[in-house]
């Protein structure tokens, strides 16, 4: 007697199994535990004493290992290579879209604005503002979601979407900050600027009726820190700047009687009451430290 694949009992002249069907190979039994050979009539293994059950037998010979193993290895090799395959044409999108410049310098290499200076900056709409701003002299960076940009030496915002928040129309203008925008004009006389403060949507929530700072090398912009802004409040009578401190309407909060003032940080801000004096601190609400 011998045994087919699944442990059933088979004439020795019998090829397959009469109960399952399946094919049948020969007289050797292997023991599940060790791999050793057995006898067909051995009900234990010789080696390690095994039980050998006909649910625990195995008879797979060389034929038949080499033919239950052959589909999975080619089923593990096919897969193998369909996942290469897709990681090659992912990587491959993934690689082309992050080459992709998405910054205004874009605008720069085009037609459309191919003598313009373009600053670092990050973009959403790039055909649409390069539409807006045809002709502009340059663009700044973004800070709170507006990029300014200067045209026929005026000044203005856009947005990300290309939409123009403000119109060119300031002499000089500086970035966001706090929801506020410096932004300042030339006088009638042309020998001096006024400034004032406009919000997101470009309105003027600061009158520009500020005389613009000096720094070096021309005006400076003074931007809000901690929710105020120091101006120059002078009259005309006064030669030399006297700064007091504006919020984010407009209302004056600190008097005028510096000479000097600086943005606040952490609640305190270094400040001259003149020129030649040491610089002192103060705190929001214009108490000296």
């Amino acid at each position: 007697m011998k045994q087919c694949i699944n442990g059933h009992l088979v004439d020795d002249s019998s090829n397959f199994c009469p109960q399952c069907g399946a094919e049948v190979f020969g007289h050797s039994l292997f023991c599940p535990h060790c791999g050793q050979k057995c006898g067909a009539n051995e009900k234990f293994c010789s080696k390690c004493g095994t039980p050998l059950h006909s649910k625990n037998i195995s008879t797979h010979n060389a034929t038949s290992q080499f033919v239950n193993t052959k589909p999975k290895t080619t089923m593990y090799i096919v897969a193998a290579v369909c996942a290469v395959v897709l990681l090659g044409i992912g990587g491959f999108i993934g690689w082309k879209y992050l080459s992709k410049d998405h910054s205004l310098k874009k605008i720069a290499d085009s037609k459309v604005l191919s003598n313009v200076h373009i600053s670092r900056s990050e973009d959403y709409s790039l055909k649409k503002i390069a539409e807006v701003v045809n002709g502009c002299n340059s663009l700044g960076d973004y800070h709170e979601g507006r990029a300014w940009f200067s045209k026929n030496e005026k000044c203005g915002f856009v947005d990300k979407k290309g939409n123009v928040i403000v119109p060119a129309k300031y002499h000089s203008i500086a970035d966001f900050k706090e929801g506020r925008a410096w932004v300042a004009n030339c006088g009638e006389e042309g020998d001096e600027y006024w400034c004032g403060y406009i919000d997101l949507d470009g309105k003027e929530v600061v009158p520009i009726k500020y005389r613009a700072a000096l720094g070096e090398g021309g005006y400076r912009a003074i931007n809000f820190s901690e929710g105020l802004a120091a101006v120059d409040m002078r009259t005309d009578n006064d030669d030399s700047p006297i700064y007091g401190y504006i919020d984010k309407m407009g209302k004056e909060v600190i008097p005028a009687k510096f000479r000097d003032a600086d943005d606040f940080k952490n609640g305190i801000a270094s400040v001259r009451f003149d020129f030649d004096d040491p610089a002192v601190y103060i705190d929001l609400n214009s108490a000296t430290l």
